[in-house]
C-alpha cells in the first residue's frame, strides 16, 4: 500500500512537471510569434494595416503574374510588420510561384526566416536573392547573418568579401567593409590595400581613406 501511495506521488510530480514544462513553453512560444505585434505603437499598426490593405487592393486590380508577384512581395513585407509570420511567408511563398525571378521577394522572405529563426532557409533565400540580382545590400546582409547568425569561420566570411567583390564591382562599401573586417582579423596589409582600392574608386573621400591607411601603417 505504502509502495502504490509513493508511486502515485511521482506520477503526480512528473506529470506536474510535464504539465508546468508544457505551460512555459506554450508562454514562450506565444510571446515569440507575436513580439513584433506586441512592440508596435498604434500609429505603426495603422501604418502597417493600411499597407496590407492597399496590397489586397493592388492584388485584386492586377492583372499580370508580374504584377501580382510584386504586390503579394508587398502583402508579406506588410504581415511580416504586423508579426504575422506565417501569413506573410505565405504571401512571399506566392509571389515567388508567380514570379520567381522576383529577387525582392526572396529578400523578404530572408529577413522574415532571421527573425523567425528558420536559419537554412534564410541562407537558402538570401543566397537566391543574390544569384538573380547581386546587390551590395543584400551581400552585407548576408555576410552579417553568416557572422552573426551562422557563427562562420573568419576563413568562409573571408570568402564570402571576396565572392561578393566579384559580384558587385568597385563598390565602395563592400570594399570598405572588407578592409575593417581584414584589420579585425589582423590582416592589417590586406587592409590596407582595400582602402587603396577605396581610393580608386571614390576620390571624393581620398583624405578619409588615407587616414586609415596611415593609422594601419603606424
Amino acid at each position: 500500500m505504502q509502495s502504490q501511495y509513493k508511486f502515485g506521488i511521482i506520477i503526480s510530480l512528473i506529470f506536474a512537471v510535464v504539465v508546468g514544462g508544457f505551460a512555459v513553453y506554450a508562454a514562450k512560444t506565444k510571446t515569440h510569434s507575436n513580439t513584433a505585434t506586441k512592440t508596435l505603437t498604434e500609429k505603426q499598426r495603422q501604418t502597417y494595416e493600411g499597407q496590407l490593405a492597399q496590397a489586397d487592393a493592388d492584388l485584386a486590380a492586377a492583372s499580370t503574374d508580374q504584377d501580382k508577384s510584386n504586390f503579394y512581395q508587398d502583402k508579406g513585407l506588410a504581415l511580416a510588420s504586423l508579426g504575422r509570420s506565417d501569413e506573410a511567408k505565405q504571401a512571399y511563398a506566392e509571389s515567388i510561384r508567380l514570379n520567381p525571378n522576383n529577387a525582392g521577394a526572396y529578400s523578404g522572405l530572408f529577413a522574415l526566416q532571421v527573425n523567425t529563426e528558420d536559419f537554412d532557409g534564410a541562407q537558402q533565400s538570401i543566397r537566391k536573392a543574390i544569384e538573380l540580382e547581386p546587390t551590395s545590400t543584400r551581400w552585407k546582409k548576408y555576410i552579417a547573418f553568416s557572422q552573426e547568425q551562422l557563427n562562420a569561420s573568419d576563413e568562409a566570411i573571408n570568402t564570402l568579401y571576396q565572392d561578393s567583390l566579384r559580384s558587385v564591382k568597385n563598390n565602395k562599401e563592400l570594399i570598405t567593409s572588407y578592409a575593417r573586417f581584414l584589420e579585425e582579423i589582423g590582416n592589417k596589409p590586406a587592409a590596407i590595400e582595400q582602402w587603396k582600392k577605396a581610393i580608386e574608386i571614390d576620390a571624393e573621400h581620398k583624405a578619409k581613406y588615407e587616414a586609415e591607411i596611415t593609422r594601419l601603417q603606424e
